[in-house]
């Protein structure tokens, strides 16, 4: 072969290989570690994507050896426990034998520990070397001869600079190679991970395809896990067909509901209704999902057919609800309670029956009451009802609020929200209480209550409304002549 071709074709190998090619013969190893052979090292050492460049003080089969083998340079022989790109060596001893710490030399001069590279450097300024740093024993008691022989020779400052750009240059070049080091780990990782993640793709479209034609009549052919499988993907394929074969249909019946709610009817309350989610689970709604072809759209004739019974549906959907909120109001747990208990539904009614709900990342939704909460989950559309995202609101403030609007402490949550509602309210401390883009005004009400009229030296609250024809009950009265003076306490003259 003519040696032109041969050196071409090393160029394209990495060193590694070129070293263990070096090994083979003595030919080999005079050809390849001869100074000639510098352009075939350098060639395959940028075959590796980022890797550092050879420093200037190693040679490259000796850079080469140190970054992809781990024989000890100490014995020889064995696999290298650890390797340092500082001091340019691997072994396989204990650090004792090999390295000595500058705590344990306090009488060696501190100069000569800056002329020397650190072991497993921790920071690369040289002015840092600290007592605990670690050096190379051998390399150490050279440089300290050496600088000891020239400590009346004018070349030392010369031997000083040179030594400490030296160490400088190791340093830069350690950080190097370990960076190179991890992001190569990294990579490798990612794309181990990304072979596996390919391969377990393969292998479930295989799956997939074996389950769309195996006959069940066959899979005692199979192992009892591979059959296991086949069975639970063939039930996955006729789910996901079901689903995209009814999809269109199922987006109609959507659309369908969605523009009767919208539409003005006053014949039914609306606002009590479930959202479509739970719409699709009662009988009427998910037989007429079925009632057709998937490829025929549901018309206005079957869905206004279904809509009747199914309102008589809706109806179990309500009291669920409304059940599922008297739990939390009575013990504050969402945890079912069994169908046949005696549920209190007067107590959504109360001034206590003020709800949060917790459903989706908005913080800013309001107290509701229960009407209210189940006109607001139409809004989760794709969110069957969960009490567990319903909370009670907790809090002192709603009988304060009850005595500055002048409501009697039996009223009803419904008129406590409609009044409070009816326009913006000014305190008899000063302030007003008026619109807010992050909360409604009852809740201003609140939070004014909770803010400045807390505990029993506060002044007292009273709120009259400025933009609304409304009044509260004590203003009725003074304007009667009943003075709060008049008044018994549970508001009657």
């Amino acid at each position: 072969m003519p040696m032109d071709i041969f050196f071409e074709v090393m160029s394209k190998l990495k060193p590694l290989d070129i070293l263990h090619l070096s090994r083979v013969s003595k030919d080999f190893r005079s050809m390849l570690m001869s100074k000639t052979a510098k352009h075939i090292w350098k060639a395959a050492r940028l075959n590796i994507p980022d890797f550092p460049d050879c420093p200037p003080d190693l040679p490259e089969p000796r850079y080469a050896t140190l970054v992809f083998e781990r024989y000890c340079d100490g014995c020889g022989v064995g696999r290298a426990s650890k390797v340092d790109y500082s001091l340019r060596m691997s072994c396989s001893v204990k650090r004792g034998k090999t390295l000595l710490k500058r705590v344990q030399y306090k009488e060696v001069d501190d100069q000569i520990f800056q002329l020397l590279p650190i072991a497993e450097p921790r920071c690369y300024d040289d002015s840092k070397h600290h007592a605990w740093d670690f050096y190379y024993k051998p390399e150490c008691e050279k440089v300290a001869n050496r600088y000891m022989v020239m400590l009346s020779d004018e070349g030392l400052p010369r031997f000083v600079e040179e030594r400490k750009a030296i160490a400088t240059l190791r340093h830069t070049h350690n950080e190097q190679l370990l960076d190179w080091e991890c992001d190569s780990k990294m990579k490798s990782w990612r794309e181990g991970q990304q072979a596996q993640r390919n391969r377990e793709a393969s292998i479930k479209a295989n799956l997939s395809e074996l389950a769309s034609r195996a006959d069940t009549t066959n899979l005692e052919f199979y192992s009892p896990k591979i059959e296991a499988i086949l069975q639970h993907q063939r039930q996955l394929n006729i789910e996901r067909d079901f689903r995209i074969k009814w999809r269109a249909r199922l987006e109609k019946m959507q659309l369908l509901y969605k523009a009767y709610l919208t539409a003005v009817d006053g014949s039914t309350n609306k606002r009590v209704l479930p959202n479509f989610a739970d719409t699709i689970q009662l009988p009427s709604f998910a037989a007429l999902l079925v009632a057709d072809e998937p490829s025929k759209d549901v018309t206005q004739e079957q869905f206004d057919t279904a809509i009747r019974i199914f309102l008589i549906e809706a109806e179990s959907y309500t009291m669920r609800v409304k059940r599922d909120l008297v739990r939390i109001l009575a013990s504050g747990s969402e945890a079912d309670q069994g169908e046949e208990e005696n549920y209190d539904l007067s107590i959504l009614d109360k001034p206590i029956a003020l709800f949060l709900c917790c459903e989706g990342s908005d913080s800013s939704t309001p107290l509701l009451t229960a009407s209210e909460l189940l006109e607001h989950w139409q809004h989760h559309a794709t969110r069957s009802w969960s009490a567990a995202f319903i909370k009670q609101r907790h809090g002192t403030g709603i009988n304060t609020l009850l005595s500055a609007l002048g409501l009697p402490s039996d009223s009803s949550i419904t008129t406590i929200v409609d009044l409070a509602e009816s326009g913006e309210a000014e305190c008899a401390c000063g302030m007003k209480c008026g619109y807010n883009a992050y909360y409604r005004r009852l809740e201003t009400l609140l939070h004014h209550i909770a803010y400045y009229h807390y505990g029993p030296q506060s002044v007292p609250c009273r709120f009259k409304f400025l933009d609304t024809n409304k009044t509260t009950k004590m203003e009725r009265d003074e304007k009667s002549g009943v003075g709060p003076s008049k008044m018994t306490p549970d508001g009657t003259a």
